[in-house]
């Protein structure tokens, strides 16, 4: 019973964490086909990188209880993601705030990567990682290149 409930979590994981995927995704093709302005579709883009990069924090925040040995680089690491995205969202600078949410995506995965280097994490959690890491940053680099024109 308990291996079983382990794979369907591990399933509705994986799904959710695609899931999570497509509004990002949905800027960019929204942007790139159907030219919708980049004012228009920025904003609300802004938000939602925002609330998913708040929502991973969240988790590193409670995986730094299991790391005793780097707790507190965990746990500053973790609550500097939210601060800076949700300052840059206050500041008003739109092309500024989706270049360092970006910065932020690569910098949580590579600081993941690096945390998690000796645990006992699978390798398809970490493929899984860079894939929707890599999505989601081009995805930030579409609307800051349509920003741009």
């Amino acid at each position: 019973m308990l291996n079983s409930m382990n794979i369907s979590v591990r399933k509705v994981g994986k799904l959710l964490s695609y899931l999570g995927l497509v509004p990002f995704l949905m800027a960019a093709v929204v942007v790139l086909i159907f030219n919708i302005p980049v004012s228009v579709v920025a904003p609300v883009f802004i938000i939602y990188s925002a609330l998913i990069l708040s929502f991973m924090s969240g988790a590193l925040w409670g995986m730094s209880f299991i790391f005793d040995e780097r707790k507190d680089c965990i746990q500053l690491v973790s609550v500097m993601y939210p601060l800076i995205a949700w300052g840059l969202i206050l500041w008003g600078n739109m092309l500024l705030t989706l270049v360092c949410l970006s910065l932020s995506y690569i910098h949580l995965w590579w600081f993941e990567k690096r945390l998690f280097a000796h645990a006992q994490i699978g390798v398809q959690y970490q493929q899984m990682r860079l894939l929707l890491t890599t999505l989601v940053v081009l995805s930030h680099l579409a609307v800051i290149f349509y920003s741009l024109l």
